[in-house]
């Protein structure tokens, strides 16, 4: 459960083997990015983050650039402990990979986004970390060294390469903790991967944090 006011989300990155592809995925429950949900949270309505869901699709590629971010009301997505349903699109973990089927529309031009990305994680990781003093908002590094698999039909391009998947989450609106948020990652000679994050925290929420995180080397297959 995603309390009122809070969120939870899931990203993924991922660039082809050739270097000539990339893509971005975020699935939102209560979108950090929705004006809407934030005019609701001053007006004091019903701030139930599953009426702010969204999947966040950019393509990145010298013949296709694609940037998708539709928002929908619960009554058009659902989620289990294996689903995530946002209107035409979805997520969904079979026990060995992430699969998502992805059905959008872009914006500001109105081109379609359609096709699947399977995340293949080379290790899952239980792991979360506070990223402020009081603990509501968490990261965890679900599978920072994975293989990823993209067949899209619009635009047309399949490929493979390297991909990363992590998940933050908060227990209030981001913007009560922080008023600023940058991140990084780099993959590491060894195999590992590397993390940094600096956020900015508001006065009453103490010095900036700055967490360095190295998950360990992963080797093998889930």
């Amino acid at each position: 459960m995603v309390p009122s006011g809070g969120y939870l989300w899931w990203y993924i990155d991922a660039l082809s083997d050739d270097g000539q592809h990339g893509l971005s995925i975020i699935a939102f429950v209560g979108s950090v990015f929705s004006p809407y949900y934030a005019w609701a949270r001053r007006r004091g309505n019903n701030t139930n983050p599953d009426n702010f869901c969204a999947l966040n699709v950019a393509l990145y590629s010298r013949q296709a650039r694609r940037w998708s971010m539709t928002e929908r009301g619960a009554a058009h997505n659902h989620r289990d402990r294996t689903r995530f349903v946002i209107g035409p699109s979805q997520l969904h973990w079979n026990g060995q990979s992430l699969c998502i089927e992805i059905d959008e529309v872009g914006v500001p031009l109105p081109r379609r986004i359609r096709g699947t990305v399977t995340v293949h994680p080379q290790q899952l990781f239980n792991f979360s970390t506070p990223l402020d003093a009081t603990g509501r908002h968490r990261w965890g590094p679900l599978a920072p060294r994975s293989r990823v698999e993209v067949d899209l039909s619009h635009p047309a391009q399949r490929w493979r390469g390297h991909a990363y998947l992590d998940s933050n989450e908060g227990d209030e609106p981001i913007e009560r903790a922080f008023t600023e948020w940058d991140w990084s990652r780099s993959a590491m000679k060894d195999g590992s991967t590397a993390v940094l994050y600096d956020v900015e925290p508001g006065r009453a929420n103490g010095p900036p944090a700055r967490p360095a995180l190295r998950p360990p080397r992963q080797r093998g297959a889930v």
